[in-house]
């Protein structure tokens, strides 16, 4: 699933995906999400896997469990250091230091660096294309490393018949020219068509200013605008309207959310309760808006 940054994707991920926080929590084991009163913002994990439990990744042991788990997924588990074909046509090691180094090169963020180098051995397993984002085109090794890892998650899991549902704020293609997943997945997109305006002030309150593009900046107290994400339209098989599940609280479009992920049961059973929680959070945005301080803005970017 595609939403933009300051779009709601962790409040949808909470209820659609995880069937809200007590759910989350138990099959979490106990796993706390985030949640930002002041200014309306969760934070929660935003993918789900039936072949690993997301939250069994913290250690070496978990590493050693996995892999006597599933040693006919040696291929994936043991990428780092084995053979290659670049896109250039030569053949070298797949290798992690020489991945870290061009992370390093190419600006990453400091957050997305520390993620992908703690996670190392996990990058083939779950999706981190949220991540590599704003790396694309920057060098050409470095596109074929995260190429072929946003590949190998999606191979692994239907090599294993298990699902993998994630949220990212765009399509890879959009950072990797031309680029599309080697396996067939379902693709939904939240469209913020004649709402990028709105998203781009939530957007501003709730990242502090931070500029998407420049990650490793101090907050510059600029408005940054959230544009539309029409690529993202184009390259989803379902598209579900911002406006509609925020503004107007529409049931069928919210129910869209949770059968994608599986869970239009859970909706069905709880209609009522749950159009209630994203109709309360959206007066809550509307209110985080109505009392910031935009004086604090050093340019409103008008």
């Amino acid at each position: 699933m595609y939403v933009p940054p300051g779009a709601g994707g962790n409040f949808i991920g909470l209820h659609a995906l995880w069937c809200g926080s007590e759910n989350l929590h138990s099959q979490l084991d106990g796993v706390h999400f985030i949640e930002k009163t002041a200014t309306n913002e969760f934070k929660i994990p935003r993918q789900h896997s039936t072949l690993w439990d997301l939250h069994n990744q913290k250690s070496s042991d978990h590493e050693l469990m996995f892999v006597s788990m599933y040693p006919e997924l040696k291929k994936y588990h043991e990428v780092w250091n084995t053979f290659f074909e670049f896109s250039s046509g030569e053949i070298s090691r797949f290798s992690l230091s020489h991945f870290f180094q061009l992370l390093r090169e190419a600006e990453i963020s400091i957050s997305a660096y520390e993620v992908l180098t703690r996670n190392f051995f996990w990058l083939p397993i779950f999706d981190y294309s949220m991540f590599y984002s704003m790396i694309g085109g920057k060098s050409e090794k470095l596109d074929d490393y995260c190429k072929h890892l946003m590949d190998m998650c999606w191979e692994i899991h239907k090599k294993e018949n298990k699902d993998l549902r994630s949220i990212a704020h765009y399509h890879p293609g959009l950072d990797f020219k031309d680029y599309d997943y080697s396996t067939d997945i379902d693709t939904l997109c939240l469209s913020i068509s004649g709402c990028e305006d709105y998203i781009t002030d939530l957007m501003e309150i709730k990242s502090g200013s931070q500029d998407q593009n420049h990650p490793n900046e101090l907050p510059d107290g600029i408005r940054h605008a959230i544009n539309d994400n029409k690529y993202d339209q184009q390259k989803s098989e379902i598209v579900v309207e911002y406006k509609k599940v925020f503004f107007k609280n529409d049931g069928d479009e919210i129910r869209k959310l949770y059968k994608f992920f599986g869970n239009e049961e859970y909706f069905d059973k709880n209609t009522n309760d749950i159009t209630a929680k994203f109709g309360q959070y959206h007066k809550d945005n509307q209110k985080t808006l109505h009392d910031f301080c935009w004086n604090r803005l050093l340019n409103s970017g008008e």
